[in-house]
């Protein structure tokens, strides 16, 4: 933390990220851990995130895996989940869920899986 001052009329912007918790429930085939680097933006009505590490155990099968990524970016109200994987260790998953600044958001229920490096978007509108 560093201290600041304000002084003759000045203003100053005084800013704080928004922390956004992702759980992912792994899927329980053989396949559906890998030990790829996972990356994902945030995307809102008014923008997206920069690309952040989604940095979890995501080896695991049948359970869920959680990461919370900070960015300072205004996204407006969250609408979609843009990740990608990298390498061809693809993985599998059942759900999304979604915490912003300790708030549930809505899921995103369809299973899917991600693999060869690919970027897919996944939204809850």
């Amino acid at each position: 933390d560093k201290a600041e001052d304000l002084d003759n009329g000045e203003t100053k912007s005084f800013c704080v990220p928004v922390d956004y918790k992702i759980t992912v429930s792994m899927g329980d085939g053989d396949y559906d851990g890998t030990a790829a680097a996972q990356y994902v933006k945030i995307s809102g009505t008014e923008g997206e995130t920069e690309e952040l590490q989604c940095d979890a155990d995501f080896a695991v099968t049948g359970e869920d895996v959680e990461c919370t990524v900070s960015s300072y970016k205004t996204i407006g109200d969250y609408r979609c989940i843009i990740w990608r994987t990298t390498t061809a260790d693809g993985w599998g998953f059942t759900q999304i869920n979604m915490g912003i600044n300790g708030i549930a958001q809505r899921t995103y229920d369809t299973a899917e899986d991600l693999d060869n490096g690919e970027t897919k978007i996944f939204c809850v509108m």
